[in-house]
């Protein structure tokens, strides 16, 4: 069989990636392991611009939750602020199975339950199929196997942690909208972000130290933490995140999404990131299979996400160190916090924050 275009991985970056080419009229297979749609360990917050992405490929989000406000609690300060532009909080399984109906939609043949075992010389084999292929894309995750076969992971040594979603059902009404992250503290190692959904229910997604179990670390921290009582339905974890590619791109292969780069989430920005590099994947492979354009553009193009990613890394060293996020926030003032969080929620760009002023601020 032939295609001109084998996504592999159906999650945000491999279904925008397979929208974005199939509607540059490419023939695109689009090959996802699971045969259902599962909740993943994320946090499952799509910022204002990553919703637009979303409404632009196809997914209709009434089934989220409106994310109007994001507040930063650290030892000793809370900071507050009413986004400009609000977000929404949606389950992963929801968004996924969106994805990928609008993928179908536009003509992309969808394949779940088809796991990729190989990626080789123009030819992807998996159970039972095989395809001769012009270009792949690979959005298989965080553990991407593509990338690894390939000898392109680079570990981020201080990033090596555990990720845990868990989804609650909380014992009083709390008002839906409210997305608080929590830096660690002296009596705590775990950062995480609480999102308040309505209806008695809520998300929880922490960042851990390895080895440390992660429903008894969790429900303390709902307890003593967040302070509110709560039953834990369920915990996803995913094991020792933290890395980048030598590269992006490898001989007839695009990578995307988590597969591409994969760093501490604390902020959220994620899905936002996945769908940008599919936009930009989706740009450098129709130049590459219309005009053999060389793949190499795609690394050029990254160059505002790799800035986002050097910005996360920048919020990872505050936000694990008690100390310095707590001088951090006890020293911005107001217009200062609101341009901190709304860049680290994307709405604004990294130079909003890397500037004289707000670094007089932090350090002076």
């Amino acid at each position: 069989m032939r295609t001109d275009v084998a996504v592999v991985g159906g999650g945000p970056g491999g279904s925008a990636a397979a929208i974005e080419l199939a509607r540059r009229g490419f023939d695109v297979t689009l090959f996802e392991r699971d045969d259902w749609f599962r909740d993943k360990p994320c946090g499952e917050f799509l910022n204002a611009a990553a919703c637009s992405l979303a409404v632009e490929l196809g997914v209709r989000l009434d089934q989220g939750v409106r994310v109007a406000a994001v507040a930063l609690r650290t030892q000793n300060h809370r900071l507050e602020v009413k986004l400009c532009r609000p977000g929404r909080s949606i389950r992963r399984n929801v968004l996924d199975a969106a994805l990928l109906r609008s993928a179908a939609h536009h003509g992309v043949k969808v394949l779940t339950g088809r796991p990729v075992r190989s990626v080789h010389g123009g030819r992807i084999l998996g159970d039972g199929f095989a395809y001769d292929v012009k270009l792949v894309i690979a959005a298989d995750g965080s553990h991407s196997r593509i990338a690894r076969e390939r000898g392109l992971v680079r570990s981020i040594p201080r990033l090596q942690r555990v990720g845990a979603v868990a989804h609650l059902r909380v014992s009083r009404s709390l008002e839906p909208g409210l997305m608080t992250m929590f830096a660690t503290r002296r009596d705590s190692p775990v950062a995480a972000g609480f999102c308040t959904r309505g209806g008695g229910r809520a998300i929880l997604s922490g960042v851990l130290p390895k080895g440390l179990p992660p429903r008894p670390a969790l429900e303390g921290f709902v307890r003593n933490r967040v302070g509110i009582d709560a039953a834990i339905e369920e915990i996803r974890t995913t094991a020792c995140f933290g890395h980048r590619l030598l590269r992006p791109y490898d001989e007839g292969v695009l990578f995307v999404g988590d597969a591409a780069c994969f760093v501490d989430p604390f902020s959220g920005e994620g899905i936002h990131h996945a769908f940008e590099g599919a936009r930009l994947a989706a740009a450098v492979a129709e130049a590459h299979l219309r005009n053999k354009d060389p793949l190499s553009n795609y690394a050029r193009l990254r160059r505002e996400l790799d800035r986002r990613y050097l910005l996360c890394d920048l919020v990872q060293w505050f936000v694990h160190r008690p100390a310095a996020i707590d001088r951090l926030a006890g020293r911005l003032g107001d217009d200062s916090a609101s341009r901190l969080i709304e860049t680290m929620t994307d709405a604004l760009p990294p130079t909003a924050v890397l500037n004289a002023k707000l670094l007089r601020e932090v350090f002076v």
